[in-house]
């Protein structure tokens, strides 16, 4: 009987292992979202962005961007997108693509999102949902 409560108490440990909770979950994947994504991967906070489609919001769908620094002679939107979300999985970033389907705050003030019928827990959400990009 006791080797049955060990293993039982062996699974519950495995189980609460396994399940992981973000520091941070990023909601939104434009700039805003992919910048806040650096700076928490980069403090090696276990961060997830999530997007409901391509990362880059509606800087995407701009032609040149001129005002950005370190481009004198401007850069596509999607240029500077690409080589943002680059870098933020450079520094561990988490990505995941899927509308989010609800968002649960806990009574211990754990929040969990729900995206493709999968829930992911956090201690902290950053709302960036931005424009609309199409």
């Amino acid at each position: 009987m006791s080797e049955v409560l060990t293993k039982a108490k062996q699974d519950d440990k495995e189980k609460y292992k396994e399940e992981k909770i973000f520091d941070a979950i990023i909601i939104g994947g434009g700039p805003a979202g992919l910048t806040a994504g650096i700076y928490l991967s980069r403090a090696r906070m276990n961060t997830l962005l999530i997007e409901k489609a391509l990362p880059g919001g509606q800087a995407i769908l701009t032609e040149i961007i001129e005002n950005y620094p370190g481009f004198p002679h401007g850069i596509t939107g999607p240029d500077l997108m690409q080589k943002i979300e680059e870098q933020a999985v450079r520094f561990g970033l988490k990505i995941e693509y899927g509308e989010v389907e609800e968002v649960k705050i806990k009574v211990d003030k754990m929040k969990v999102v729900k995206i493709n019928n999968q829930e992911y827990k956090t201690l902290s959400i950053i709302l960036a949902s931005g424009a609309d990009a199409s």
